[in-house]
């Protein structure tokens, strides 16, 4: 794992954005109960953590050399990363809804069009990958091409990294949920122990940690 995605191990906490709960977990769209919740969201509200993200996003397109004409977020978590590094970086900047309008033009791209572009598609957490997949397929479906992803944090579980793969996107994360655990571990805001059980869950997380 190269370095900047270290960078962001500890801005979570720091933002007071992770939660914790070895007893009822946290429930996932995706059916799946966590002992460990990140809010990235909150990442935003405080100009100094605010700042830290989007530098930590310009250092990883800088050391990818990503090539794109048009950052993307997904809607709604990523809207306010993926807007501010487009505005960081100049770039052009689109959201991508999760269902079309019902009324309108019922569009599922907002802001602008893609056709004939590249697009980094920006998220600001990745699980199973699910929603992240389906703004890349709405995204190649207006004619954009896409085949790269950054996203702030990454559960390492499994779907995503046979998902992505299959979809011909590559997934590039800022922080991993098993360094965050063993970042929480170290400040002592969680035990040793509940730290393994977060990393040994991770690998299986339709099973109970």
């Amino acid at each position: 794992m190269d370095n900047s995605t270290h960078l962001l191990d500890g801005a979570a906490l720091d933002a007071g954005a992770v939660g914790f709960d070895f007893d009822k977990g946290f429930p996932f769209v995706s059916g799946i109960q966590a002992p460990m919740y990140i809010d990235s969201r909150k990442l935003f509200f405080e100009p100094a953590i605010r700042e830290k993200t989007i530098e930590a996003f310009k250092k990883k397109i800088a050391e990818l050399n990503l090539e794109f004409d048009v950052v993307a977020g997904v809607e709604s978590g990523a809207i306010a990363p993926a807007a501010l590094l487009a505005s960081a970086i100049q770039k052009k900047f689109v959201y991508v809804k999760k269902k079309p309008k019902e009324h309108g033009l019922k569009r599922m791209i907002e802001c602008g069009e893609v056709k004939g572009l590249k697009v980094l598609l920006v998220e600001d957490m990745v699980s199973t990958g699910g929603s992240s997949l389906n703004g890349v397929q709405a995204l190649r479906d207006a004619g954009a091409t896409v085949t790269d992803a950054v996203t702030i944090h990454k559960y390492d579980f499994p779907e995503p990294d046979k998902a992505f793969p299959e979809a011909k996107v590559v997934l590039h994360p800022l922080a991993l949920v098993s360094d965050i655990a063993r970042e929480a571990a170290k400040r002592g805001v969680i035990s040793q122990e509940q730290s393994e059980q977060i990393i040994n869950w991770l690998p299986q997380p339709h099973e109970h940690w």
